[in-house]
């Protein structure tokens, strides 16, 4: 019988090497180049993380002044009927209300929260309530948050 041996040539190990070397090179450029994605990715959400955060701290500044303006205008008001037209009278610019409902909008750096905050029976001790907060990004799209 016949039987063949196989054998490497003496620059099979060397082909093996540069191929490895090449893969690993290839793969290294590749986590280098990804690596600075995430960074501007990073980057960028933590500049969004920031003006969202102004965005909400705006917002609940202007929601305590418009509970501080609601105490103002019930501790004038004699009737539920005088309390309200007393408050739409009061509100500052840039909001609005309708019925039960004040609405206002903050911006910052290109994006924009919609707030609305919900009246309470004038009886109550609770004046406002949060009714909604929508954050609308410089896309277009817009997220309900609350």
């Amino acid at each position: 019988m016949n039987k063949k041996v196989f054998r490497l040539s003496p620059g099979a190990p060397s082909i093996v090497l540069i191929v490895v070397v090449l893969s690993m090179s290839i793969m290294g450029m590749l986590m280098y180049v990804r690596a600075g994605s995430d960074l501007k990715l990073s980057l960028r959400s933590v500049q969004v993380a920031g003006q969202d955060a102004v965005l909400f701290e705006k917002a609940e500044d202007t929601f305590a002044r418009l509970d501080a303006l609601a105490l103002s205008c019930r501790e004038k008001a004699a009737d539920p009927a005088e309390y309200r037209a007393l408050l739409a009278a009061s509100l500052p610019e840039g909001m609005e209300m309708e019925e039960n409902l004040i609405f206002w909008q903050e911006t910052e750096g290109g994006r924009t929260l919609y707030a609305g905050a919900a009246l309470g029976a004038y009886e109550d001790e609770i004046r406002i309530t949060w009714h909604t907060r929508m954050l609308e990004a410089e896309v277009g799209e817009t997220w309900n948050i609350f």
